[in-house]
């Protein structure tokens, strides 16, 4: 049996700037940072070396990839040529797998392809892995999403992306953020769980669609001049600042997909800074999931009281995509 461990992530800004509606004709920016929630996957050999055994938050139990109903392991077996059956995967995930916006579906993807490779003794990169599986998203199920979230969780870490068109290596700057940073981010921000489900295959393609439209794209222009100024006060620990600009973007964010948002979610938002929040935005496309805020340590209390749910504070820029158990000693 192979388990691999897979972060998920959390996109400060730029998200929406890393689709080819924008970056064939722009560069894309966009800063994630991965954390201390998970996937795992276990891969095995099935007994039955005709079939497939998947169970996640269903059990699949089928003779032929093509009566595979989960796309993503579906996809990652045919693009591996596990073709002909004998495999078993199971995932595990710290976090409900619908609609987090922490790009769950990408560390899906990621940490299944990372299980395949050590099973074939094949060596990978991260970013072999990360275009892998971003190819499998964006092109094998046509998805509206980007490339951010599958390269994110395979590298781990603080990471500033760009993206662009003529140059189809996506290139990054890895920051080493120091450890009184890293505690500043853990005291101050605080993920929510809203409670709404959404499709996010649904909110990405409302997302590259208002991309597409003239507003959308000034929108965005507008939202990505805020870029540098984001990531130097993050980097820096300034994190009154940084939430401010938060609020700033996700303002932006909202304009260029009005269905980002919600009257429920702009409710819950707003009784959050009433309560002392200084800023926030909600994770991944929008429309439900999860919402980042950055609340100050002695605010937190009042925040969860008006939310309705305690915050979650979690460690910030942990390790990306790795094989954590192998008890057959594959070939590395």
């Amino acid at each position: 049996m192979i388990i691999t461990k897979t972060p998920l992530r959390v996109s400060f800004i730029g998200g929406g700037s890393d689709v080819p509606a924008w970056y064939n004709d722009n560069v894309g920016r966009t800063l994630t940072a991965t954390i201390g929630l998970h996937v795992y996957c276990a891969i095995s050999r099935h007994f039955d070396e005709s079939r497939y055994r998947v169970a996640y938050s269903m059990t699949e139990d089928v003779d032929s990839l093509e009566h595979m109903q989960h796309d993503l392991i579906r996809c990652a077996l045919r693009r591996c040529g596990f073709v002909d059956g004998g495999i078993e995967i199971h995932t595990i995930a710290d976090v409900s797998g619908q609609g987090t916006g922490l790009g769950s579906s990408a560390a899906v993807t990621v940490g299944t392809l990372n299980g395949l490779y050590r099973m074939m003794g094949r060596e990978a990169t991260f970013a072999d892995v990360g275009k892998e599986a971003a190819a499998i998203e964006m092109i094998d199920l046509k998805g509206a999403g980007g490339k951010q979230d599958q390269y994110a969780v395979a590298k781990g870490g603080v990471t500033s992306w760009a993206f662009q068109s003529r140059d189809p290596v996506v290139s990054w700057v890895d920051h080493k953020v120091s450890p009184l940073v890293l505690a500043q981010w853990q005291a101050t921000l605080v993920l929510y769980p809203t409670r709404m489900a959404r499709d996010s295959r649904k909110m990405l393609a409302r997302q590259r669609d208002g991309l597409l439209g003239q507003y959308g794209s000034l929108y965005m222009h507008n939202l990505l001049q805020w870029f540098d100024e984001a990531e130097q006060t993050l980097l820096a620990g300034r994190m009154i600042d940084f939430g401010r600009i938060l609020a700033t973007t996700w303002l932006l964010k909202k304009r260029i997909n009005p269905e980002a948002s919600s009257p429920a979610l702009d409710a819950l938002y707003e009784r959050a800074l009433h309560a002392g929040a200084i800023g926030g935005k909600i994770c991944g496309a929008g429309g439900g999931g999860y919402m980042l805020l950055v609340v100050p340590p002695e605010k937190k209390r009042l925040v969860d009281e008006a939310i309705g749910t305690k915050g979650r504070l979690v460690d910030w820029g942990v390790p990306g995509s790795q094989v954590v158990y192998d008890d057959e000693g594959h070939h590395e």
